[in-house]
């Protein structure tokens, strides 16, 4: 069903049959889905009894802390070769979001998830009770995303990925803080929910 009145400026092709069209793009934005937004959660839940040992326990301790658990997301790795995409999430945004989100909550923790955690280690200044983890590779990556959006709050990149992980998040009174630009060399509207704080 085409939404003309959400405007969304992305790669859209689509392909005609007698009986359909079918549209192939990155509709990148929630108004697409919102008034079904529950489905849309409950279609996209894990699978919590595939987490591995050690996810499985970090979800524990997600769901038991007194502290304000902060996702952060850092996506490097092909980033590197797409200019793009690549920084736009530098040292500079992150840092700011770091400062921002420390203002905005008590006892926070912090739990970074990266294709390039040395980077993150070496470049950003968190504290010594940060959590890395580093152990979901591959075909386990979803687990990243699982662990994401049990965190209360977010600090996410320009990546559908970390968008997910937040978007997932059922707190009502989450805080995430993202980029206000998701690409350099397309334009694309509404890709970030209104609430969220952009910098």
């Amino acid at each position: 069903m085409e939404k003309p009145e959400i405007p969304y400026q992305g790669a859209q092709s689509y392909i005609w049959n007698r009986k359909y069209k079918v549209f192939w793009g990155g509709w990148m934005s929630e108004k697409w889905f919102l008034p079904i937004k529950e489905e849309i959660r409950k279609c996209f839940s894990f699978d919590l009894q595939k987490l591995s040992p050690k996810s499985a326990k970090l979800l524990e301790e997600l769901s038991q802390t007194e502290t304000n658990s902060i996702s952060i997301h850092v996506r490097r790795g092909d980033y590197l070769k797409n200019p793009q995409y690549f920084d736009i999430c530098n040292t500079v945004y992150y840092r700011k979001a770091i400062g921002l989100i420390k203002e905005k909550t008590d006892n926070a923790r912090f739990y970074v998830f990266s294709d390039d955690i040395q980077w993150v280690k070496e470049n950003l200044e968190l504290p010594q009770n940060t959590v890395y983890v580093n152990w979901n590779m591959k075909t386990d990556s979803w687990q990243d995303m699982c662990l994401m959006s049990h965190c209360r709050h977010h600090i996410i990149a320009n990546s559908t990925f970390s968008w997910w992980g937040a978007w997932l998040n059922k707190n009502e009174k989450k805080i995430v803080i993202c980029p206000k630009m998701f690409s350099r060399t397309e334009n694309l509207v509404n890709v970030m929910p209104d609430e969220w704080i952009k910098i």
